[in-house]
């Protein structure tokens, strides 16, 4: 999400032009809460990069905590079929 409105003026002829790009990373270590940064949008037209602003968390977030998986022997445990 945008952390502020993006405007741009130019000729209805080269709105077709115009691509929002995310420059944002692909995963996060949380936790996040909403409105800390995490990259930018970037509007750009005809290759050329027209206006930018920063790219915020829209929500909060809290990774889920690691859990331990362990295959080791377990005597309550059934044996295995």
């Amino acid at each position: 999400m945008a952390a502020s409105d993006l405007k741009v003026v130019m000729r209805k002829a080269d709105v077709s032009s115009v691509k929002l790009v995310y420059d944002v990373p692909p995963m996060v270590d949380g936790p996040l809460k909403p409105g800390d940064p995490m990259g930018r949008v970037v509007v750009h037209s005809q290759g050329d990069v027209v206006t930018e602003a920063s790219a915020i968390c829209p929500i909060a977030y809290t990774p889920p905590s690691a859990q331990v998986v362990s295959d080791g022997y377990n005597p309550d445990a059934p044996p295995a079929q």
